[in-house]
């Protein structure tokens, strides 16, 4: 597609139609080519869905399929174009309409999904639903434990540490259904940014990881974290690790979060998480060093654990304190966190204060089961580029090492854990199983579950309600564990 238009012939249940789209200034025109008809009276279920409101009504035009009555229907893919889901990232405004003309004109200004839809003359509005029942079992969520001091945890959707609270804003569309959770709209929305996002960086089924284009690509997942202001961002030579400093204004030079970025070993790098990694530092309010480690295929294990355990080792050098210090990583750096510190236990190396894992990937041989029942949820992350970056990454060594796959490690004497993972994600298992086995082995674990959420949703930060609130609870955790 491009900026200056694109006539897309499309396929309903009923017949052809052609769409005109027309990306113009601040807004994208959508014209449909046949009579119009209040699109209020025909829509129905469609879960990923703009409102579009008139005087005493509100339809629906959806993101993946628009569809008109009768023999006037069209349907279309919208969602696939980069510039109409950027747009659904974010914008108070809905979409509006003008019948002044035979057909119809939809426009999306600053448009956002919504999961609901109603439509007469009173609009009915999302509300808080109630926790549901699994979200509260296990450790998920009774209340965290923050370096060994129990929290109190407030009542309501997604119950966590001071932050925003995980329902939506009111907008147009109905409860939730049965009182369970229910994503906001900028979360349904980053959904289909990373669909796009596997889309282009998938290879095929005998080659499902390509590296240099992945490689190439890899920018567009840090595209989506809105850029923190007040952070100001330093490189430098972390005991000859390049590495990258964010420094929130406002926060203590004397405490750090290591960061270890995600990307299956295999892609990624420091300066793709400049926009995650100044948050974090704003809501911890301390800096944060992320660590560019080498990758494989070209530097299998151990480099990356050697690489970062060689920064660790670098800040104390600096005269950081152990008990000023934490680390963090998402996905892949959220299994080399953990392997971090079991390096650096075994190598009898003074431990830092507490560790974040988001998402992290600690089985190599993609074993639980929630990479088969959660494959249709989650957006991003499949078993076949799992166990190809698992090749990769691994050059042959043992998949069962417990510094490759923490999953088989014994936590004994680590510091507190505070891990973050999405209820839709393929390596939900891996987050379950690696907190069973630290707290089987003494460990101070918080285990959070968030409903509905992919694969490292926090790099929504600054745009998705929920990701702001998990980035919070970073830092509402990590603040008195440095001390803060």
């Amino acid at each position: 597609m491009t900026r200056q238009g694109l006539t897309v012939s499309t396929l309903s249940p009923i017949c052809w139609r052609s769409l005109s789209l027309r990306f113009a200034g601040p807004f994208l025109e959508t014209v449909y080519r046949d009579s119009f008809a209040d699109p209020a009276n025909s829509f129905d279920g469609f879960r990923h869905a703009c409102v579009v409101s008139r005087s005493n009504t509100a339809g629906m035009l959806p993101r993946h399929a628009v569809q008109g009555p009768g023999a006037a229907s069209i349907s279309t893919v919208l969602g696939a174009t980069r510039e109409f889901d950027h747009r659904l990232l974010a914008g108070p405004e809905d979409l509006r309409h003008d019948r002044s003309s035979e057909n119809a004109h939809l426009g999306v200004v600053e448009g956002i999904p919504c999961t609901r839809w109603s439509r007469g003359p009173l609009r009915r509005r999302m509300s808080p639903s109630a926790v549901p029942a699994d979200h509260a079992s296990e450790s998920r969520h009774p209340s965290p434990s923050v370096c060994g001091h129990r929290q109190g945890w407030r009542a309501g959707h997604g119950t966590g540490l001071a932050g925003p609270r995980h329902w939506v804003r009111p907008r147009h569309g109905g409860p939730p259904v049965g009182g369970q959770a229910m994503t906001s709209p900028e979360a349904e929305a980053l959904k289909g940014k990373l669909a796009e996002m596997l889309a282009q960086l998938s290879g095929t089924e005998e080659h499902p990881v390509l590296v240099d284009e992945m490689r190439g690509l890899y920018g567009l997942f840090a595209d989506i974290t809105a850029e923190p202001d007040e952070v100001t961002w330093t490189e430098v030579d972390a005991g000859g690790i390049p590495a990258i400093w964010a420094d929130p204004d406002a926060g203590a030079t004397d405490r750090v979060v290591q960061y270890v970025h995600g990307g299956g070993y295999v892609i990624g790098n420091a300066h793709y998480y400049k926009r995650l990694t100044g948050h974090i530092a704003k809501a911890v309010g301390c800096r944060v060093l992320s660590v560019d480690y080498r990758l494989a295929p070209e530097h299998p294990h151990p480099a990356a654990v050697e690489d970062s355990t060689t920064a660790y080792r670098w800040l104390l050098g600096q005269g950081y304190a152990p008990a000023h210090l934490a680390i963090s990583g998402d996905s892949a750096g959220g299994g080399l966190t953990l392997a971090t510190l079991l390096a650096l236990r075994d190598a009898g190396t003074a431990l830092p204060a507490a560790a974040v894992p988001i998402s992290p990937w600690v089985d190599m041989e993609a074993t639980g089961d929630t990479m088969t029942t959660n494959a249709d949820n989650d957006a991003l992350v499949h078993a076949p580029m799992l166990l190809a970056m698992a090749g990769m990454f691994l050059g042959g060594h043992n998949p069962k090492d417990p510094l490759v796959a923490p999953i088989h490690a014994d936590f004994t004497g680590i510091a507190p854990l505070y891990i973050q993972v999405g209820g839709h994600e393929t390596l939900l298992d891996d987050a379950k199983r690696v907190a069973a086995a630290a707290r089987r082995d003494g460990v101070d674990v918080t285990l959070e579950v968030f409903p509905e959420m992919q694969h490292v949703f926090q790099i929504g930060a600054g745009h998705v309600p929920e990701s702001d609130d998990a980035i919070a609870k970073i830092g509402a955790f990590l603040r008195p564990c440095l001390g803060l």
